[in-house]
């Protein structure tokens, strides 16, 4: 019985690690979490795309309206496939329900390959970009 207790507990805690895991899509390196690994990294993949058009999409995971601005995102980069670009799309914590951050189907809505995604808890690229010090989860959207 025991042995079946923890086996169950395995497949939960399995099952659990791979729906709330986030998976870039088939193509994309993995989503950068920049809390971990620092804005010097989202740093130097902008610096290194200086020969292309760079793109920076800052985006809540859970908003509805942010949501449908990077599907807007994919499809004009359907529209323009072989463009020489990069794009760096940024999720960050806007509303309260964004704070475990994009999910793998978040993630999917941008899937082309000059995709870079980036999960950013603390707000850093958008200080850097002059946005607001305050920034921080909101009650709505």
């Amino acid at each position: 019985m025991l042995k079946k207790l923890a086996a169950l507990l395995l497949l939960l805690c399995g099952c659990y690690f791979a729906m709330t895991r986030a998976w870039a899509p088939s193509g994309q390196l993995s989503l950068t979490n920049l809390d971990r690994a620092g804005f010097t990294v989202f740093e130097q993949m902008f610096d290194d795309s200086a020969d292309r058009v760079r793109v920076v999409g800052l985006f809540s995971p859970t908003c509805s309206t942010c949501l449908r601005g990077a599907s807007a995102l994919q499809s004009a980069l359907q529209d323009f496939p072989a463009a020489p670009l990069s794009v760096f799309v940024v999720w960050e914590p806007i509303l309260v329900t964004d704070s475990s951050g994009p999910k793998t189907a978040t993630l999917a809505r941008v899937c082309d390959r000059r995709v870079a995604q980036f999960w950013d808890k603390r707000h850093q690229v958008s200080q850097h970009m002059g946005g607001p010090a305050t920034f921080g989860p909101k009650s709505g959207a």
